[in-house]
């Protein structure tokens, strides 16, 4: 039988559902008392069709084709081959707040041995394009009765974005971009003798991974790959097991806009309450068993950004690597982990311990070490809590803390380094202690104040808050508490024919080669006397520098602080002075120059009147 052009569709509707370019059917031996059917080889050129799953869940091509008249005997059937080219599939989803259309391209399908017998099973080879953007492969074994399915799977470059709809069903994330790769073998069968529903084993990647709040758009979570290596999962509930998981250059949001108002609000959708008036006992749900055998990070970043305090706190964690070994949702096993980087550019710190994931409350210990912390990065919250800015200074610190069965126990060692204050400034709600004279009763002859914190609390309390004990403890330490500043020498360039710092063009603060040669004379002063630190203050002007900086296209790092969050004019020029401070700070560490002996003070504005230039002044101390 050959057929052309041949198209079906429902008795009542406009539109046809299949249309098959070309249809042959060869070797046909029919027997109609037993209705045993056998069809050597059935092709079918550029088929083309489309189904709609409707409001009432119903697919109408389904629905179209089910028969109206149960048969008494069904027909037994074996077709030897199916072949298509070329083919069509398209389908229209209606249960979303908008239809959605989905559809493969390029079918190309060989079905051998098909049929409904018991126990039998039949081959398949299936490829196609996604027209959302990938490649599919699928090649294995489906049988019916029992049903089963036995396949190895190939998705290339699939665009994840495509699931975008669903996932505003019942969240608020935002999937803006994402390419999936999978490649592995999976099988499906009814639980039969204990064996799983579900099966796969292989590996998984995704690149170009970017997420966002659907409704602020503000970004949450970027990277550029996540790889997964030998994944297992069977059964139902899922038991997963991961080789190794990791991670390229992820990047973390974290935006304040409001208080108790983040780009993490609404990502979640809320269960409808109940209408039940008795009070339920909270059903106590079993953790996802889940094991990672190694989680390593590669190049990550978070950003930390609070709009509910003035001025706007900024805080970027930057070269983060980590590893961690163990990782088990289900277990009582330690986890062991490992996480370093550094604060503001600047800073490096590391984070190490272990913690039974399941149970973090009865044992978990770490260990954090920070060095070379630049103090003027949290004025926004001295401002807040004392009314107080900071000069400049230095920040080391070693935290150590120790979970067991509930009860924390923290040894906080603090040496705040050249600490100087600022000018007070008015904050509503902010205490009224003596600031000055707290730093100059501590501060040694060495210009250092050493503090140690120790914190206990009760995990289990109800009103457990560690920020609340960190910031009691820092209170009481001060409170024991005439400023002493120390010994400012000279500004760095001797000839008074030259300017006393490093001038910027407006708007900007990349370096210019008069500057490096500049900077490369403070290197060696610097290097003559290793008693000599550093103080860069980032310096911007309300006059000079607005309207060029609103003309100039935005690097990666400002364009995700102004964009994303909109700041205003103030705010985008401290944080320009702070990126012309950190220019400088990056190229004379880069010269040899230990990060301990530079310190970068809080911006400041400029009261230079000059239109050509902006400079930010650097001060030599011992």
């Amino acid at each position: 039988i050959n057929i052309h052009k041949l198209s079906l569709g429902p008795v009542k509707g406009a539109r046809d559902k299949i249309k098959i370019t070309d249809l042959n059917i060869s070797e046909i031996h029919f027997n109609l008392s037993d209705k045993d059917l056998e069809i050597g080889s059935i092709k079918l050129k550029g088929p083309a069709i489309h189904a709609t799953f409707s409001e009432n869940r119903k697919i109408d091509l389904l629905e179209m084709l089910k028969p109206k008249k149960p048969s008494e005997k069904p027909l037994v059937f074996l077709l030897k081959e199916i072949v298509i080219n070329q083919g069509t599939l398209g389908v229209t989803h209606h249960l979303l707040a908008k239809p959605e259309n989905h559809t493969l391209e390029d079918i190309e399908l060989k079905l051998k041995n098909v049929t409904l017998k018991k126990d039998h099973s039949f081959m398949y080879d299936l490829s196609s394009r996604l027209k959302s953007g990938g490649d599919l492969s699928l090649k294995g074994q489906i049988g019916i009765s029992p049903l089963f399915v036995s396949s190895e799977i190939s998705l290339d470059q699939i665009n994840m974005t495509a699931v975008q709809p669903y996932l505003e069903m019942k969240t608020g994330i935002g999937l803006r971009k994402g390419a999936l790769d999978v490649s592995g073998q999976f099988e499906f069968q009814p639980k039969q003798n204990g064996k799983p529903l579900f099966s796969f084993q292989g590996d998984l990647g995704v690149s170009d991974l970017k997420i966002a709040n659907q409704k602020t758009k503000q970004p949450i979570f970027n990277s550029s790959s996540i790889g997964i290596k030998n994944l297992s999962t069977q059964g139902m509930p899922l038991k997963t097991r991961l080789q190794e998981l990791k991670i390229a250059k992820p990047q973390l949001f974290y935006h304040v806009s409001k208080p108790k108002q983040s780009n993490f609000s609404g990502l979640i959708a809320s269960s409808d309450a109940s209408t039940d008036t008795k009070k339920q006992e909270p059903k106590k749900k079993k953790p996802l068993d889940l094991h990672v055998e190694h989680l390593n990070l590669q190049e990550g970043a978070v950003q930390i950004f609070n709009k509910t305090l003035k001025p706007y706190f900024f805080l970027k964690l930057t070269d983060l690597r980590g590893d961690i070994k163990q990782l088990s949702m289900a277990s009582k096993k330690r986890t062991p982990f490992s996480i370093r980087g550094k604060l503001s550019h600047q800073a490096p710190f590391k984070i190490k311990g272990h913690s039974t994931i399941s149970e973090f409350k009865k044992d978990t210990k770490i260990k954090i070490s920070i060095k070379d912390f630049n103090l003027p990065t949290i004025n926004p919250y001295a401002i807040k809590l004392f009314g107080q800015t900071i000069d400049w200074g230095k920040l080391k610190a070693d935290l150590q803390y120790k979970i067991s069965d509930n009860d924390l126990n923290g040894k906080n060692k603090l040496v705040l380094d050249q600490l100087e204050l600022g000018p007070k400034v008015e904050s509503e709600g902010a205490k009224e202690l003596p600031m000055g004279f707290a730093v100059g009763l501590f501060k040694d002859s060495e210009g250092k104040i050493e503090v140690e914190l120790p914190i206990k609390g009760d995990l289990n309390k109800p009103d457990f808050k560690y920020g609340g004990l960190v910031a009691n403890a820092v209170l009481n330490a001060i409170s024991k508490a005439l400023t002493s500043p120390f010994r400012l020498i000279a500004n760095l360039v001797s000839s008074s024919e030259e300017p006393k710092g490093i001038s910027f063009k407006p708007g900007d603060h990349s370096l210019t080669p008069k500057n490096m040669r500049q900077m490369n004379r403070i290197v060696k002063k610097l290097k003559e006397k290793n008693e000599l630190k550093l103080i860069i203050e980032g310096i911007y002007s309300k006059k000079t520098d607005y309207k060029p900086l609103l003309s100039k296209k935005p690097d990666k790092i400002s364009s995700l602080f102004t964009e994303a969050n909109k700041l205003d004019k103030e705010n985008r020029l401290r944080f320009l002075g702070r990126q012309r401070a950190a220019t400088v700070y990056d190229f004379i560490s880069s010269k040899g120059i230990a990060s301990s002996r530079l310190y970068i003070s809080q911006e400041g504005a400029s009261k230079a009147k000059s239109s050509e230039f902006v400079e930010s002044r650097l001060t030599l101390f011992e």
